[in-house]
C-alpha cells in the first residue's frame, strides 16, 4: 500500500473519522471463484478480505504512520484478527524469531 493514501489517512485522523471497509475476496482468480455456486463464493470471502486489506495497512506501514488511525472492519467476523496476530508473533513480530525480524524490518522498509 505504501504512502499513496497518506493524504487519506491524516484527513481521517484530522476528521475523527474510522475508515471502515466491506470488501470481499472472490471472482477470477480468487479462492472464491465458482461460476455457478453463489454460496461457495460468498462464506468466508469478507473475512479473508479485510484480512489482505488489514495487512495491506499493517505492512505498508500505515500504523506506524498514523498511531490514531482507528478502522473498522466489516461483517468479516473476528477469528482472522486474532489469527494474524498470532502469526505475526510467531513470525518474529514479538522479536524471538530471527527470521521473523529480518520480514519485520523489511516490511518497516
Amino acid at each position: 500500500m505504501g504512502d499513496a493514501y497518506d493524504p487519506v489517512w491524516a484527513r481521517c485522523v484530522e476528521l475523527g473519522v474510522a475508515p471502515s471497509c466491506h470488501n470481499s475476496f472472490r471472482g477470477r482468480g480468487s479462492t472464491h471463484g465458482s461460476p455457478t455456486n453463489y454460496i461457495f463464493n460468498s462464506l468466508g470471502s469478507f473475512g479473508q478480505g479485510s484480512e489482505y486489506f488489514c495487512r495491506a495497512l499493517f505492512f505498508g506501514g500505515v500504523p506506524k504512520r498514523f498511531p490514531k488511525l482507528k478502522v473498522a472492519f466489516l461483517e468479516g467476523g473476528a477469528g482472522w484478527g486474532a489469527a494474524a496476530a498470532a502469526r505475526a508473533a510467531a513470525e518474529g513480530g514479538d522479536g524471538s524469531n530471527p527470521a521473523g525480524r529480518r520480514h519485520a524490518a523489511l516490511a518497516r522498509q
